[in-house]
C-alpha cells in the first residue's frame, strides 16, 4: 500500500467518524485534503498503468487477419460461438494499423450473441464474399 493510499484511507475514516459525530468543522477542513489526496492517487494509478501498457505492447499488424475473419463468419453461420470467441481472442493478440476498432466491436457483439450483425458487418467488409450467397 502506498503512502497516498494510506493517507486517503485515514482521511476517509476521519471524515466518516466526523460525519457520525456531526463535526462539521473537521469535515470542512479535511474534505479538500481528501480530494487532493484522491487526485494524486488517481494520477499515480494512471502512471502505473501507462508503464504497464508501454511494457506490454502488442505486436502490430496492418489489419485483422482475413483468414481469422472468415473463420468467424463461418462459425457465425453455424452459431459456433466457441470458435467465434477463440478467433476473436486470437485477433486481440495484436494491435492494428487499420480496422483496429473491429476487434472490440466483435467482442461486444459476440457477448450479446448478435450473430446477424457480425455476419452483416463482415460481409460488408468483403469477408467471405465468395461464400455469402450460398449460406444466407
Amino acid at each position: 500500500m502506498t503512502d497516498t493510499e494510506r493517507a486517503s484511507g485515514d482521511i476517509a475514516e476521519g471524515l466518516e467518524k466526523a460525519a457520525k459525530e456531526g463535526d462539521l468543522k473537521y469535515i470542512h477542513e479535511k474534505n479538500q485534503v481528501l480530494k487532493q489526496t484522491v487526485v494524486k492517487l488517481l494520477a499515480d494509478i494512471d502512471g502505473m498503468l501507462a508503464k504497464i501498457s508501454a511494457q506490454t505492447r502488442k505486436p502490430v499488424k496492418p489489419r485483422p487477419d482475413k483468414d481469422v475473419l472468415e473463420k468467424i463468419l463461418d462459425a457465425c453461420y453455424t452459431f459456433d460461438m466457441g470458435t467465434v470467441e477463440a478467433a476473436v481472442t486470437s485477433l486481440e493478440s495484436y494491435e492494428y494499423e487499420t480496422d483496429g476498432e473491429l476487434v472490440p466491436w466483435l467482442w461486444e457483439n459476440v457477448q450479446q450473441f448478435n450473430v446477424d450483425e457480425i455476419i452483416e458487418k463482415l460481409i460488408k467488409m468483403n469477408i467471405g464474399a465468395d461464400k455469402s450467397g450460398s449460406k444466407l
